[in-house]
């Protein structure tokens, strides 16, 4: 097996947040998060997860409700303004790394989303699952969250919702952790 350029060792942490987002299509500039998702792990325990829906002034896309099952409904009655969605993620999150698969894509959206809401960018450190997944996986002919789910014996029945997404991120983070400590 040939050793990967990187020293995957330098992707795993005891103390980190698991970040999802459910959004309203996938360009930051023209969509929206609808949902956000938290696990906080810290020594490498769960100690906190949260969900939150957030309202948003644009009706749904149907495509994005028959992907996610979030209604309008269910934002109007349970969602919070973009702003009080940021400071919650970020008073839980704090100075956390971040943990998401495909971490550009979560980034590029809450980077979006503060500079909407006039508030700073997050500097938090972000890991990537689906980059380490690569330098681990070499040989896996997929790397999508659901593709390694599957790989890891993860179980991931509810696909396209924040809390289920960051639940399988995490699993596949740590089945990623216990390849790299092996080796």
């Amino acid at each position: 097996k040939k050793k990967p350029a990187v020293d995957p060792l330098l992707y795993f942490v005891s103390d980190y947040a698991v970040l999802d987002l459910e959004t309203t299509g996938l360009d930051e500039k023209k969509d929206s998060i609808i949902e956000i998702a938290l696990i906080v792990v810290i020594q490498d325990t769960v100690v906190e997860k949260k969900q939150i829906l957030v309202s948003t002034e644009k009706p749904l896309p149907d495509e994005i409700v028959r992907l996610t099952g979030i209604t309008e409904y269910e934002l109007r009655a349970n969602g919070i303004p973009m702003e009080d969605a940021l400071f919650e993620l970020f008073e839980t999150v704090e100075d956390l790394p971040i943990v998401c698969h495909n971490a550009g894509f979560e980034q590029k959206f809450l980077c979006e989303a503060c500079r909407r809401a006039d508030e700073c960018e997050p500097e938090n450190r972000f890991i990537d699952t689906l980059k380490v997944s690569k330098l681990l996986l070499p040989d896996a002919t997929d790397h999508k969250l659901s593709a390694l789910a599957e790989y890891f014996g993860v179980e991931y029945p509810k696909r396209h919702r924040a809390l289920p997404d960051c639940e399988a991120t995490y699993a596949v983070y740590c089945k990623l952790k216990e390849i790299a400590l092996a080796d």
